[in-house]
C-alpha cells in the first residue's frame, strides 16, 4: 500500500524515483565484472555439400550420413543438425561453450578429409565454414538481372552507396542461374 499511495498522491516523485532506479542499473550493468557474464557464445561449424542432380534421398544415403557419422566422436560437440536437399547437404555442428571454434573446425576439417574419397565423384568437395552465435547474417539481400554485367553493376552501386553505413559482418548471396557470388563486407 505505501508504494501505491506514494505513486498515487505524488506522480512526479515516483516517475523520478523510477527513472533514477533505471539509470542506477544501467550504470551497474555496465560495471559488472566479466566474470559475472561469462562468454557463451556457442561454436558453430557447417559442412556443406553440392551434389548437382542427385535426389535428397541419395545425397542423404551417400553424403549427409558419412559425414555426420565421421564427425559425430568430435570432442565437445553437443548437437548435430543436418539437411539433406535435392543437390545440396548441409551438416551443421554446434560445440559446447568454451570449445574453440578454430580448434572444432581444425578437428572437423581432419575428420572429413579422411572420408573425401568414399564421397560420390560427381559431388564437389565438402566445404567447411566456421560461425559464433554473434556472427549470424546481418542481411540478405537476392538479386536478379538476365545480364551478368548489369548484375555486377548492381553489386557495385549497393556496395558503395548504400552498405557503407552498416557496420557489421554481412553475407550477400546473390544468384544468376547457376552462378553463386558470396561477399562478405567489414567495417571498423
Amino acid at each position: 500500500m505505501f508504494l501505491t499511495d506514494i505513486s498515487i498522491k505524488r506522480p512526479v516523485f515516483a516517475t523520478v524515483m523510477s527513472i533514477i532506479l533505471i539509470i542506477f542499473g544501467l550504470v551497474i550493468f555496465n560495471k559488472i565484472a566479466v566474470r559475472e557474464l561469462p562468454d557463451i557464445d556457442p561454436s558453430i561449424v557447417t559442412v556443406r555439400t553440392v551434389y548437382k542432380g542427385a535426389s535428397a534421398e541419395i545425397v542423404d544415403s551417400q553424403i549427409t550420413q558419412k559425414i555426420e557419422d565421421i564427425v559425430g566422436g568430435t570432442p565437445g560437440l553437443a548437437t548435430i543438425d543436418s539437411r539433406s536437399e535435392d543437390g545440396r547437404s548441409v551438416v551443421k555442428m554446434e560445440f559446447e561453450p568454451g570449445v574453440s571454434v578454430d580448434e572444432a573446425t581444425n578437428d572437423i576439417r581432419d575428420r572429413v578429409s579422411r572420408i573425401i574419397d568414399n564421397l560420390p565423384d560427381n559431388a564437389s568437395r565438402p566445404e567447411i565454414f566456421k560461425t559464433s552465435e554473434g556472427n549470424q547474417v546481418a542481411i540478405w539481400l537476392r538479386l536478379r538481372s538476365k545480364n551478368l554485367n548489369d548484375l555486377d553493376q548492381m553489386i557495385f552501386e549497393i556496395e558503395y552507396q548504400e552498405l557503407l553505413i552498416i557496420c557489421l559482418i554481412m553475407q550477400v548471396v546473390l544468384k544468376y542461374l547457376k552462378l553463386q557470388k558470396v561477399i562478405r563486407w567489414q567495417y571498423g
